[in-house]
């Protein structure tokens, strides 16, 4: 992947800033079969939070919830930073470093 158009710092401060929304933090996402768990919805408002920075690509995100809820396909930079910030998310969750955890792939990660 090239390089991308967010800091590492900005894609963190994306992913803390949404793992700690009460209206998210709250939910019993552990009880949840459906795609709506906490993890997977903090990665995707985060997603959206930098796609509203401008600086992603023409179409960055655009009508990404249908694609993903229709299992279409989404763009390898979304997918690129889709995975980072679940690596961040892990990270918070299981307390461990942040800077660490942006860079190494979670076990089972599809690249």
């Amino acid at each position: 992947m090239s390089e991308l158009p967010w800091s590492k710092r900005e894609i963190i401060d994306a992913m803390i800033a949404e793992y700690r929304r009460p209206d998210v933090a709250n939910w019993d996402w552990l009880n949840d079969d459906h795609v709506d768990s906490h993890p997977f919805i903090s990665q995707l408002r985060a997603l959206y939070r930098l796609a509203h920075t401008g600086r992603g690509p023409p179409g960055f995100c655009v009508g990404l919830t249908d694609r993903i809820n229709n299992k279409g396909d989404i763009s390898p930079l979304e997918q690129e930073v889709f995975g980072r910030l679940g690596r961040v998310w892990q990270a918070l969750h299981d307390s461990r470093n942040l800077d660490a955890a942006y860079e190494v792939p979670i076990k089972g990660e599809m690249n």
